[in-house]
């Protein structure tokens, strides 16, 4: 038997209603793009020619154009909507880990205040570290953790990221490896200090096209993951022709080709 229950304060389980429910089910089905094919396609328009838009498989032009750049602002909640809504979060998961990780999460939003921190010191903790907790998700509110640097969400069980998280401007390290993920957001690209991106030993299939936005100074491991190699010489090859023009690219760490051995 499962029991649910929020961290600090009491919360109502919400449910969607049958508008919700039909909205969703309906919601079109978006293929992953590789960052070659987006590559490729940005090179065509520089040059205003023609141009191949894919490498290892066939796509759409028209599917590329607004990943890059597009951005899902939301308001600033309050300290009491980020508290019910946090707990909402914690009611999502296993109570062994929601209830623990809730804590550290409202510590970091500047909700409650750690012992070892001050009452007067409004920064509060800069690293959230929520490795081997179960997770199924990261609750989005972490977008107003202004202050936080290091989220460590490893050996978890998530399957996606929330846009959201482009919002942490402070985020220099973040760490997804050992997951289930499959894809990123394009906010992703909007973090400016990041530095180290750690996506190993997950689900990909593609490389995210939100990398190629990123700072040319972050490092980004793909390692161990179930990409084809003919990816990755179509991705190995669009990076040298990005440099060749003079562009900037991140540090990406990718999977071993079988040519290579």
């Amino acid at each position: 038997m499962k029991i649910r229950l929020p961290c600090l304060t009491p919360a109502a389980n919400a449910q969607p209603n049958a508008a919700e429910t039909e909205s969703v089910t309906r919601a079109p089905t978006v293929r992953p793009t590789s960052v070659a094919n987006l590559i490729t396609l940005a090179g065509a328009r520089a040059n205003r020619a023609p141009g191949p838009t894919s490498f290892s498989s066939p796509t759409q032009a028209s599917a590329l154009v607004p990943a890059i750049g597009s951005s899902r602002t939301s308001s600033k909640l309050s300290k009491a909507q980020l508290n019910a809504a946090v707990d909402r979060w914690a009611q999502t998961q296993e109570i062994k880990y929601g209830l623990y990780a809730c804590k550290q999460i409202k510590e970091v939003l500047h909700l409650s205040t750690p012992k070892k921190f001050s009452f007067k010191r409004e920064s509060g903790p800069s690293e959230l570290r929520l490795r081997s907790s179960n997770l199924t998700s990261i609750p989005k509110e972490l977008g107003q953790a202004s202050n936080l640097k290091k989220l460590l969400v490893s050996y978890n069980r998530l399957t996606s990221v929330p846009a959201q998280l482009g919002q942490a401007k402070a985020l220099e390290q973040l760490d997804l490896a050992n997951n289930l993920l499959t894809d990123l957001p394009a906010e992703i690209a909007q973090l400016p200090k990041l530095k180290h991106l750690s996506l190993n030993t997950n689900r990909f299939t593609h490389v995210p096209r939100a990398l190629l936005d990123l700072p040319s100074d972050t490092e980004v491991d793909l390692r161990n993951n179930p990409i084809p190699d003919e990816e990755l010489l179509a991705v190995r090859a669009a990076i040298q022709t990005r440099r060749d023009a003079g562009r900037t690219m991140p540090m990406l760490i990718l999977p071993a080709v079988a040519a290579d051995a």
